[in-house]
C-alpha cells in the first residue's frame, strides 16, 4: 500500500505546473463546498481578525485560503518527489545580501517566520548564503508524514533538530566558530500550561512563545523576520527584515512584539496566505494577569 502511495505521489509531483494548479483548485473547491474542512474554524478566525469586513468579503478570503492551502500541500509533494532544482516553483530572494553580510561578520541569526504560505521554501536558504542552516521541528506521529517533511526540509542541506535539541546544536556550532541561521516558525500557540506571555495580534489577545528572543539573547544572535509575498501562484518573494543585531539590549517581549507586528502587516496585505485552519485564539478565556 505504501509503495502504491509513493508511486501516485511521484506521478503527481511530475505533473506540468498548469495541471498541478488545476488539481489544487479542484481540491480547494471540494474542501470549501463539499468536505467543509475546518470551515467553521477558518470563518471564526477571519471574523475575529477582520470584524470590519462583511461576511461575503471574509468568505472570499476563505476560498482563496483553501487554494493556497492546497498549493502548499501539493508543493510539499513536489518538493519531496521531484528532483528538479526548484520543481518549477520560483522563489525570489530579494535581498540575500543582508543574510550574507551577517554571516561574513560572524553574526549568527534566527530567521523568524509565521505560518504564512509558503514558508517551507526556506529550505533554499543554503543556496543563497554561507550560514550553516538549521531548523527546529516537532516530529510528527505519522511516520510517513514525518519522513516526507524531513525530506522536503533537508533537500538543500538544512540540518534538522528536534525542538528540544536545537538550542544545544546552536551552542555546539557557536563553540566551533560556525555562523548559523536557525529557521523558526514562531507563531505556534502555547499549550494551556504555558500561557505566560500575551500580546495583541490582529486585534486579539494572543498568547505567544518567546523562544526566538530568549535564544537570541542567550547566544547574542541577530533576529531577522521573513517577509513573503505571492505575485502569482507558485511564485514566492522572500524579503529579509532585520529586527535587531543586539537582542541582549532589548526589553522583555520587545523582539516578539516587533516580529508579530511585521507578521500582522503581511497578513493584512494578503490575508489568504495565513494558516487560518488552526484555532489561533482558543485560549483567550484563560488570559491571566502577567507583568509582561
Amino acid at each position: 500500500m505504501t509503495y502504491i502511495l509513493h508511486t501516485f505521489l511521484w506521478l503527481m509531483a511530475h505533473f506540468p505546473l498548469w495541471m498541478l494548479k488545476g488539481l489544487s483548485s479542484f481540491l480547494a473547491f471540494l474542501n470549501w463546498h463539499v468536505v467543509h474542512y475546518r470551515r467553521k474554524v477558518v470563518l471564526a478566525n477571519l471574523q475575529k481578525a477582520f470584524p470590519e469586513k462583511t461576511l461575503k468579503e471574509r468568505k472570499r478570503i476563505a476560498q482563496k485560503f483553501y487554494v493556497q492551502l492546497c498549493d502548499y500541500l501539493l508543493g510539499l509533494v513536489r518538493l519531496r518527489y521531484n528532483k528538479s532544482p526548484m520543481n518549477n516553483v520560483l522563489v525570489i530572494h530579494k535581498n540575500p545580501e543582508l543574510l550574507q553580510s551577517l554571516c561574513e561578520r560572524g553574526k549568527s541569526c534566527l530567521l523568524a517566520m509565521g505560518h504564512y504560505f509558503n514558508w517551507e521554501y526556506t529550505n533554499t536558504a543554503p543556496l543563497i548564503c554561507s550560514f550553516q542552516v538549521v531548523a527546529a521541528y516537532s516530529p510528527l506521529e505519522s511516520k510517513f508524514s514525518d519522513e516526507m517533511m524531513t525530506r522536503c526540509r533537508t533537500k538543500h542541506g538544512v540540518q534538522m533538530f528536534p525542538l528540544k535539541e536545537v538550542y544545544r546544536a546552536l551552542v555546539k556550532y557557536q563553540k566551533e566558530g560556525k555562523p548559523t541561521m536557525a529557521l523558526m516558525v514562531a507563531d505556534q500557540s502555547p499549550t494551556v500550561n504555558n500561557l505566560n506571555h500575551w500580546i495583541t495580534f490582529m486585534g486579539q489577545d494572543t498568547p505567544v512563545f518567546t523562544g526566538v528572543e530568549n535564544i537570541a539573547k542567550k547566544l547574542d544572535q541577530a533576529v531577522v523576520f521573513l517577509k513573503i509575498k505571492l505575485p502569482k501562484r507558485f511564485v514566492y518573494e522572500y524579503e529579509y527584515a532585520l529586527i535587531t543585531e543586539q537582542a541582549i539590549d532589548k526589553a522583555p517581549l520587545e523582539i516578539t512584539r516587533q516580529w508579530y507586528a511585521e507578521l500582522e502587516k503581511q497578513v493584512r496585505q494578503q490575508p489568504e496566505l495565513y494558516l487560518w485552519s488552526h484555532r489561533r485564539w482558543k485560549h483567550q478565556d484563560k488570559k491571566k494577569l502577567s507583568p509582561l
